[in-house]
Parts: structure tokens; C-alpha cells; sequence
């Protein structure tokens, strides 16, 4: 069972359009160094897109009720933490790999 308040189910938006283009880029292998280049700047991205929306989403608006925005009671802009992680962790793993 899902459980959001407000817009809080959009936070799996950014991160479904990363898994779509990555799927799009690893079918016609952009890089020479594998899928780990493409997948460490689309998580990126995904991580940008989900703290931008939840920001937007979570400001105070003045003259109206604070909306919360959350899924699972964790407010939006904050599940941008596990694909910067996991994008981080790509990169870092591709640099270091051997040629």
C-alpha cells in the first residue's frame, strides 16, 4: 500500500523518466565504456529533477495552508538522496574499473 499526502506520489515522476532514458541511451550504447556513464548522469538527473519538484512543491506559499507533500511520510524533496547516492556511486565505479 502506497501512502502520499498532497503531490507526494510525483516523486516517483523523475525517477521513471530516468529509468526510460536509460533504457532509450543503453539500446544504442552511447559511450565505448559501457552502461556505467549513462546510468550515473541519468540518476543524477533524477536526483535534481525530484529535489527541484519537491522544493517547489514544499515552499511556503504566503496566504495559503502550508501543504505538505510527501510519500510515506518523508516530505518530497528528500527521496533526491538515493539517486544522487546510487549516481555518485556509478561514476565513482566507472572511473575506477579497468579499462
Amino acid at each position: 500500500m502506497i501512502s502520499w499526502r498532497g503531490w507526494g506520489a510525483l516523486g516517483l515522476l523523475p525517477l521513471l523518466l530516468a529509468t526510460i532514458v536509460f533504457q532509450m541511451s543503453a539500446q544504442h550504447g552511447v559511450t565505448g565504456r559501457g552502461e556505467g556513464p549513462q546510468l550515473s548522469a541519468v540518476l543524477v538527473l533524477a536526483a535534481i529533477g525530484t529535489w527541484l519538484l519537491g522544493r517547489r512543491l514544499n515552499r511556503a506559499t504566503p496566504g495559503f495552508q502550508n501543504a505538505r507533500h510527501s510519500l510515506f511520510m518523508i516530505p518530497l524533496e528528500y527521496y533526491a538522496v538515493a539517486p544522487l547516492a546510487a549516481g555518485v556511486f556509478f561514476a565513482v565505479a566507472t572511473l575506477l574499473a579497468p579499462a
